[in-house]
């Protein structure tokens, strides 16, 4: 576990949030650049606790340094501003879908926190989750209208 750890605070450490800056790093950890130090040495513990006052810290998921994949990037630049139009196309279409104007407008809410902190893991992570269960509402729904009539 301290693998995955230190292996997702180093890559955290120079992802595009912080650029590899330490200094920036440890301002926003609340820690010293040598317990920053400590926590990526393979030979010095980096326990549950750590692992949890740095997500309080730095506005990430509980667990987020836990996390075994860490395939899909956090963050990549856009080639064209067009992709986030796209993007942002994609998510209305999906809001659209969303039948209970009250979970519409729990989605919308988080979304508005996550524009005013656009680097903020933990609202990032509010919005899929809010999605995500939209999407298990709307297939519950299908799955009892489909045993309903069938």
């Amino acid at each position: 576990m301290r693998n995955i750890r230190r292996k997702r605070l180093a890559d955290l450490l120079k992802s595009a949030r912080f650029n590899g800056d330490r200094s920036a790093f440890c301002g926003s950890a609340g820690i010293s650049k040598g317990r920053l130090t400590q926590l990526l040495d393979p030979k010095e513990a980096f326990g549950d606790v750590a692992a949890k006052n740095l997500c309080d810290s730095l506005d990430l998921s509980q667990g987020w340094f836990d996390q075994v994949d860490d395939s899909k990037p956090e963050w990549v630049p856009l080639e064209n501003p067009l992709q986030l139009i796209d993007a942002l196309d994609l998510l209305a279409d999906r809001i659209n879908e969303i039948e209970d104007p009250e979970h519409r407008e729990v989605i919308a809410s988080k979304l508005q926190t996550m524009a005013r902190a656009p680097d903020s893991m933990k609202s990032r992570d509010a919005v899929l989750q809010a999605l995500a269960w939209s999407d298990a509402v709307r297939l519950e729904k299908e799955k009892n209208s489909n045993g309903t009539h069938g």
